[in-house]
């Protein structure tokens, strides 16, 4: 069987190809076996139709849509997200998703009994996905304490300190404004990129447990890299 390329190639339908791109929208784990069996059965329907051969690799991506919809909605919504989110097929399909309400409209046409309360976005802090799948309310209070022991001793008193790490906490909300959900590798992140900027040893203690320092070397191999980032910062005098 062949199939047509949106950019008018033709090549040999490749079940292995077509293994990996239904793999790529997997958000769960699924078996080896379970995987191959809807590949199967993608094969099957594109078989059994009376298309063009080759077949349009647009016909393909739906008869993929259909199976993962069937096998889990969060994998179908993801490869939705690639197969009808692009803008580079310009005059050969149209693309569903260019805005926010594209895709909301898609979603809900898709999944109309799905709860509304679950994803209106809050309206101020989001909501955190924990390491092991936990979803917690964001805590700006605890993030303020975090940032308290980090940057313990940084300032003349604990005034200061408190006052500091009350600022770093709004800087790292507010990235987070416009975004329902974060993770805390999310947070680690900012956290890590603000005291960057500020405070080299704040830093090191963030990143020595962010980043799960096992060895001396990690923590000297860091430092050299926070010299040479603050000396290329600091300003330069000219000779005289």
């Amino acid at each position: 069987m062949l199939v047509r390329k949106s950019d008018g190639q033709i090549e040999t339908l490749k079940r292995n190809k077509l293994r990996t791109s239904m793999l790529k929208a997997a958000v769960k784990r699924c078996s080896d076996a379970d995987l191959d069996d809807m590949v199967q059965r993608v094969i099957e329907v594109i078989a059994s139709n009376e298309f063009e051969n080759p077949i349009d690799s647009h016909l393909i991506g739906t008869s993929v849509l259909r199976e993962l919809q069937d096998h889990d909605p969060v994998w179908h919504v993801r490869f939705s997200l690639v197969f009808e989110g692009r803008q580079d097929l310009k005059g050969k399909r149209s693309a569903s998703f260019a805005t926010p309400d594209d895709f909301l409209g898609w979603l809900e046409s898709q999944y109309p009994n799905m709860d509304r309360s679950r994803y209106r976005p809050p309206r101020e802090l989001p909501v955190v996905i924990k390491k092991d799948g936990r979803r917690v309310p964001f805590a700006k209070s605890k993030l303020e304490r975090s940032l308290g022991l980090t940057t313990k001793g940084r300032g003349l008193d604990d005034a200061e300190v408190a006052e500091k790490a009350r600022q770093l906490a709004g800087t790292i909300v507010d990235t987070f404004k416009n975004q329902a959900l974060v993770t805390t590798g999310q947070i680690a992140a900012e956290t890590l990129k603000q005291l960057l900027e500020q405070d080299p040893i704040a830093f090191l203690r963030a990143a020595s447990s962010s980043k799960e320092y096992q060895s001396v070397e990690d923590y000297a191999s860091e430092a050299e890299k926070l010299r040479t980032f603050y000396a290329e910062r600091a300003p330069k005098h000219e000779d005289r």
